[in-house]
């Protein structure tokens, strides 16, 4: 999956600053407590070996399922307004209501659930290559 032109653009500009404050620059604020929690999961790579990888391992599984989660409750908010969209196209009288605003409110939705697709996919693969070169674990 190619990562969106302007969050690859600003991730290659940003690639000189710890991930960390790259990504709590780029996140949506709102959707905060959905993204993976990058920090948390760093911290778990700090314990102790044989606390650390049941840790961190339940961790990311935690994480990865937050994310994946709310990545559905967003489809069905998409599907909803775009569902709800059709029907006022539909209707001649409700047409003329159906705006540019409208459109553009759900382009700009689209946009962010990419970037927050392209920002966990990041922090997924960072963290996991942190987790690789402190324990020399691959996984497959």
């Amino acid at each position: 999956s190619a990562l969106p032109s302007t969050a690859t653009a600003r991730w290659i500009a940003a690639s000189a600053m710890k991930f960390a404050k790259t990504l709590e620059g780029e996140l949506l604020q709102e959707w905060r407590p959905q993204y993976v929690n990058y920090k948390m999961l760093k911290k778990a790579l700090k314990l102790e070996e044989a606390q650390a990888v049941p840790a961190f391992c339940s961790l990311l599984e935690a994480e990865i399922k937050k994310v994946q989660s709310f990545m559905m409750q967003r489809h069905e908010i998409l599907w909803q307004d775009l569902s709800a969209g059709i029907d006022d196209i539909s209707n001649p009288v409700r047409s003329a209501l159906v705006s540019v605003n409208g459109c553009e409110a759900m382009v700009e939705s689209i946009q962010h659930i990419q970037s927050y697709v392209a920002l966990n996919q990041i922090a997924v693969r960072k963290i996991i290559k942190k987790f690789d070169k402190r324990f020399h674990v691959h996984f497959n």
